[in-house]
């Protein structure tokens, strides 16, 4: 045996279990050399995954399923699920050779759904087996998604190692591969039904990607198949003891016919499903139309033959009915106060111009059926010589009514069976491409590789005569969607003419309606003009008499009875019967008072959706005027009087007593009280279903429209919790007496959220005026901070005692209503601590200062509430909740007056907690950092800030420094007394400006590039002086004061090492530049991987004039591909941009030549184009006599980049 062969084995299979430890790289890292091309998309199809990892993947539910033979190369009986990575690598990695045949499966919950497995997972079995990259674009198809994605695409991959050893997969014979096998990848598509029972409309478009490789040396195949459901599965599992697979001792040396057979027959297995279902699903589509086409295709829709028929046909049947009296009958005298006589002849003139004008274009020969047409004689109909039917000819069908029975929702639904159509088309189209793609590959592997092997050759032609098949089946399939797809586009058309007919009979038909509306509105007003005169002398009469007769209606009444037995006794005619008035006024009486004291009791409040102001009655007033005898009285007031208890109503059913009050219909509490319809459980959404068919029905609709002035919206009064997150109707009134918006500069979405102050009812609520946050329509992130702002107020309200140190805003609950969202928060009269910096001075007297820096200082006691929501009481391990405010600001800190008057007597609080976050957290257990909700950077820490817009974990100690930076502005304005908050905020600034940055605990490092070519030798002086410099200073200011600094070359001289900025001027100056050309890429590429090895924040500083080579005139030279590197690698681990820059600093002579102007185009790309490629800007270019801090700083403040 050769030892070097074993060795370059050795070598191989130890490479390979490298890769396989550092599988997350997939496909990044391959076991065989990548073209240039494959490299790249080997990089693309990596970010993609970690882009898509959330939706294509679900990490909670990890399972693959594996189904491959074993000992004489029978498959189990079972297939084996594995749920972790631990059994996944010992499945993997085991002391034998991989089996002969080898299936996967990943599935997921639907086509729609994740997969059923981690990402780790995946690319473990995709690193072990050395899938094709190209595998991955079929994989993408799948995923969360809500709308199908890919536009029914179905695609094929294939690829070989046969002719490419020496760079190819290299021999792994410890596993059974020898390095020459075909690997093909695609994806396929078909109709599936749901069997949803929705007919047709079940069906979908689904698809499967698999993929296979096939080692033409030792015949083991490997599949690796993603498929939402179990088809395949389940199919594989049938099949396989079907095929021929040998044990591996009868199989001769280099003979994988019967393997090449087992495996070609699976593939079929996996085409076949592309033409199983497409003759029931064009079937059932077919059908589908023909439902909704059908009636129109045989509608009738003639003019008749006489003109004036013809037009009234046009309107419905009532109508027309009408309309002929009026054409063809004298109009006759009408009796009443309307009759008029109209001229017959002149109004039916009119009437059929006018409907001549509308219905002329009325659609005369769709589809009709022609009275003059023979039948044919073999349908047992009458032909030209039969004699002619004496019988009455059938009723015209009613043209309105054949119409009527259009409707544009079928319109809708023929364009939808159009869409499927043309989708499953391209679906068809698309698997033909596929099958003829791999019978392209298949051809000329039998030609290449199978090529002389009898055995290999026929079972590749016969692969190919059944691929062809299939693909034929499918052809006839297209054939028939095309063709229906035409038929139903000429359907469309007839549809939409029919619903234009419609559409103009139908504006017809209003325009007669509104004429003869018209007409009889004109007659209604000639006779009233003429009867007012009648109607003057009624009301005069009416007047004159009206005394009289109420003084006979109370003679009659039985109050006073005229006194028959003595009429001649004329001192006292009449009777006076006091029983008779009192049981008047029994009945009177009380309804007149609830009346009365109704009104009385009204106020005014607004509803949900609307700002005008409308009348309630608050619960407390109707407590305070149904006493025990009020209610009695309506009970007992009476002829049917109502045997309700009155303490019944006085406990549960004051308000729905009422309203039924309010109605004039008290009787009626009883079906109320025997359905339980409490005041609980007002208001009332709708009829309650006993009721719902039942003749009292009435009753509770109008108990619903009038109900709302009796039930307004009620806070927290009596004791009752807050409202949280109540959904309100819209009709709901709200008890505001005034409502008026507050200019909040610190709220984020300016448009969709506004504050107002609100006085409320003092009858409805303790607090007079309150704060109305309202939150305006369905953005996500609207609703997001809402919910973040409940939620966070919710936790707090459990702590009392935050409201006896007034550290926080007080929270009176939230309500719903559809597109608006309201808190309901305390109302601080003295704005916000930014406005309070405006408003008044700085404290003089010492006890102010105390008085105001203490009330400052109490909100820390806020924070502390914030940051510990809730404790957790029990042991190690238990449960607690953690919170952070994230936007901490002058603007969100509101300042309440004291009542003494002393403005530094105010107390502050914190408000906005929309940007929020709430996390559990263990006892004693790691604690984790909060999410990033978006809050506001002006006075976040350094760590919390974004690069590029990317969110971060924020801790809780962000908190804390925000609130320093509030106390740090309240201490420079009370430094400043004649300056305003905005100077204080520019002090700050400039103080923050008088130090570079840095990141606490993090050693920069400077690394020193230098070309040491022949074309920088006129310079070696000035970069030798250049590098002590810069050396010098970042050693002074403490960027890197103990470490040794490095200078690089371009050339083959080894880096000089020196902790002296002197010692490494003078090996620079000693030096020879005797290089013909700079290597800036590679040297550069060196450094740029030290740096990444280094994990510190880095600036590499390159020393050149640009000479790089002369003969390219391209920009860049090759320097780009490093720096694209670190822009890759900043992204990949999430870094500041400011951790690493390259600052190229430029030599020249004094009179430049065009060599140098060549140089200074090239760094100028670098500095200025190169940005806009990479999306990060990492680079600045210097001239080496510019200004030191600007060299310094250039390549990691954008501020200095820019000047």
């Amino acid at each position: 045996m050769n030892p070097n062969l074993d060795m370059q084995t050795q070598d191989a299979h130890d490479r390979f279990t490298e890769i396989c430890h550092n599988s997350d790289e997939y496909p990044q890292v391959q076991l065989r050399k990548q073209e240039p091309h494959e490299a790249l998309f080997g990089e693309r199809q990596y970010r993609s995954l970690q882009e898509r990892e959330c939706s294509l993947f679900d990490r909670a539910a990890s399972v693959i399923t594996f189904w491959e033979t074993g000992r004489r190369n029978q498959f189990p009986n079972d297939e084996e699920a594995i749920w972790d990575m631990e059994t996944l690598w010992s499945h993997l990695h085991r002391s034998d050779q991989d089996p002969h045949v080898r299936h996967v499966f990943v599935s997921a919950d639907n086509s729609r759904s994740p997969l059923s497995c981690s990402m780790d997972m995946f690319k473990l079995v995709c690193t072990y087996h050395q899938v094709n990259p190209s595998f991955l674009e079929p994989v993408h198809a799948f995923g969360r998604q809500t709308e199908p994605l890919d536009l029914c695409l179905a695609q094929f991959k294939g690829s070989d190692t046969l002719d490419c050893l020496t760079e190819g997969l290299p021999e792994l014979p410890k596993i059974g591969r020898s390095g020459r096998e075909i690997q093909l990848s695609y994806l396929l598509r078909s109709v599936e039904s749901s069997e949803s029972g929705k007919g047709v409309w079940d069906w979908q478009i689904r698809q499967v990607a698999n993929y296979h490789s096939f080692d033409v040396e030792t015949g083991r195949a490997f599949w690796f198949t993603v498929k939402a459901d179990d088809v395949f599965e389940d199919r594989i599992k049938k099949t396989s003891p079907l095929l021929r697979i040998p044990a591996k001792a009868e199989t001769q040396d280099g003979d994988v016919s019967l393997y090449l057979q087992a495996s070609l027959a699976t593939h079929l297995v996996y085409l076949c499903w592309c033409d199983e279902n497409w003759r029931q699903f064009i079937n059932e589509t077919e059908a589908g139309i023909r439902a909704i086409v059908t009636p129109a295709s045989k509608a009738i829709v003639d003019d008749l033959i006489d003109r004036e028929s013809s037009l009234l046909s046009a309107y419905p049947k009532p109508l027309r009915d009408s309309r002929s009296q009026t054409m063809y009958s004298q109009s006759q005298s009408m009796s009443g106060t309307l009759a008029t006589t109209i001229d017959p002849e002149k109004n039916k003139m009119s009437m059929l111009s006018r409907m001549a004008n509308g219905t002329s274009s009325t659609l005369s020969s769709w589809l009709r059926q022609e009275k003059s047409k023979q039948t044919d004689p073999e349908l047992g109909g009458h032909c030209a010589a039969c004699p002619t039917d004496t019988s009455p000819p059938p009723p015209q069908p009613d043209t309105w009514e054949v119409l009527n029975q259009f409707r544009f929702k079928d319109v809708q639904t023929l364009h939808k069976h159009s869409e499927i159509i043309h989708r499953a088309s391209l679906a068809l189209e698309l698997d033909m491409g596929v099958l003829n793609d791999i019978c392209t590959f298949y051809s000329h592997t039998a030609a290449t590789e199978f090529r002389g092997k009898v055995a290999c050759e026929g079972a590749i032609s016969n692969f190919i005569k059944e691929v062809q098949s299939i693909a034929r089946r499918l052809e006839t399939r297209l054939q028939q969607m095309r063709c229906l797809a035409i038929t139903l586009g000429q359907s469309i058309q007839l549809y939409e003419r029919l619903l234009q007919q419609r559409t103009s009979h139908i504006g017809n038909w209003f325009a007669e309606i509104a004429h003869e509306n018209t007409k009889q509105m004109q007659v209604i007003t000639d006779k009233t003009l003429k009867e007012t005169t009648s109607m003057h002398v009624i009301t005069i009469a009416t007047l004159i008499f009206l005394p009289a007769t109420f003084v006979a209606t109370f003679f009659q009444s039985g109050v006073l009875l005229w006194k028959e037995d003595g009429a001649d006794d004329m001192t006292r005619p009449f009777i006076w019967k006091r029983d008779s008035l009192m049981l008047f006024l029994s009945f009177c009486g009380p309804l007149t008072a609830a009346t009365i004291g109704g009104w009385l009791f009204i106020c005014r409040g607004m509803r949900g959706y609307e700002d005008g102001l409308v009348d309630f009655v608050p619960r407390c007033a109707l407590d305070s005027f149904w006493v025990a005898e009020n209610v009695e009285g309506v009970l007992l007031g009476r002829e049917d009087w109502i045997k309700d208890s009155t303490s019944t109503i006085q406990e549960d059913y004051i308000q729905v007593f009422s309203i039924l009050v309010y109605m004039s219909q008290p009787q009626h509490i009883s079906l109320f009280t025997g359905e339980s319809i409490h005041d609980g459980l007002l208001p009332l959404r709708e009829t309650p279903h006993a009721f719902s068919e039942a003749a009292e029905k009435s009753i509770f609709e109008e108990f619903e429209k009038e109900q709302w002035r009796f039930c307004p919206f009620l806070f927290n009064t009596e004791g009752r919790g807050k409202p949280h997150k109540q959904h309100l109707p819209p009709l709901q009134i709200i008890p505001i007496i005034a409502k008026e918006q507050i200019k909040h500069s610190g709220i984020t979405y300016d448009d969709r959220v506004c504050v107002f102050r609100v006085t409320l009812h003092s009858l409805c609520f303790n607090q007079e005026e309150v704060v109305f946050k309202t939150y305006y329509g369905e953005d996500p992130e609207v609703i997001q901070t809402y919910e973040n702002e409940v939620n966070m107020y919710t936790q707090l309200d459990a702590q009392p005692a935050l409201y006896d140190s007034m550290s926080i805003i007080r929270y009176f609950g939230s309500f719903e209503i559809p597109g608006l969202r309201t808190v309901i928060l305390e109302y601080a009269r003295g704005g916000n601590l930014k406005s309070f910096f405006e408003s008044y001075p700085p404290p003089l007297a010492r006890s102010d200062r105390v008085l105001l820096w203490n009330n400052l200082m109490n909100l820390l006691g806020g924070l502390h509430a914030i940051h510990n929501l809730k404790e957790t009481q029990g042991g190690k391990g238990s449960w607690g909740l953690r919170g952070t405010h994230q936007d901490i600001r002058p603007q969100n800190i509101l300042v309440c007056p004291d009542q003494s008057g002393n403005v530094y007597a105010a107390k502050f609080k914190f408000v906005d907690m929309g940007t929020g976050h709430i996390r559990r957290s263990r006892n004693q257990g790691m604690e984790l950092n909060a999410d990033d909700n978006w809050g506001n950077g002006m006075y976040s820490a350094p760590e919390a800030y974004r690069d590029y817009g990317d969110s971060r974990e924020i801790r809780w100690e962000s908190d804390v420094f925000s609130l320093g930076a509030v106390a740090s502005e309240a201490l420079v304005w009370t430094r400043t007394p004649e300056s305003g908050p905005v100077d204080a905020a520019n002090a700050l600034n400039i103080e923050a400006q008088t130090s570079t940055p840095m990141d606490v605990g993090n050693e920069a490092m400077g690394m020193f590039l230098v070309d040491d070519s022949r074309s920088m030798e006129p310079h070696q002086k000035k970069v030798a002086a250049s590098c002590q410099v810069l050396s010098y200073v970042l050693k002074k200011g403490e960027v890197d004061p103990n470490a040794t600094f490095e200078v690089y070359f371009t050339s083959s001289h080894p880096p000089l090492q020196s902790t002296r900025t002197s010692e490494l001027k003078d090996n620079i100056e000693k030096m020879l530049f005797h290089e013909d050309q700079c290597n800036m890429a590679p040297s550069l590429d060196e450094l740029v991987s030290k740096a990444i090895q280094n994990r510190k924040p880095v600036s590499i500083y390159v020393l050149t004039n640009g000479h790089w080579n002369l003969k390219n005139r391209e920009n860049f030279c090759g320097v780009d591909g490093p720096i694209k590197r670190l822009v890759t690698h900043v992204r990949r681990t999430n870094e500041q941009q400011n951790w690493i820059g390259v600052q190229f600093i430029r030599f020249f002579d004094g009179n430049e030549n065009p060599d140098d102007k060549l140089g200074e185009t090239r760094l100028k790309a670098l500095d200025d184009d190169l940005k806009q490629q990479t999306g990060i800007d990492i680079v600045d270019t210097r001239n080496f006599d510019a200004d030191v801090r600007k060299i310094l700083l250039g390549s990691v403040v954008p501020d200095e980049d820019n000047s």
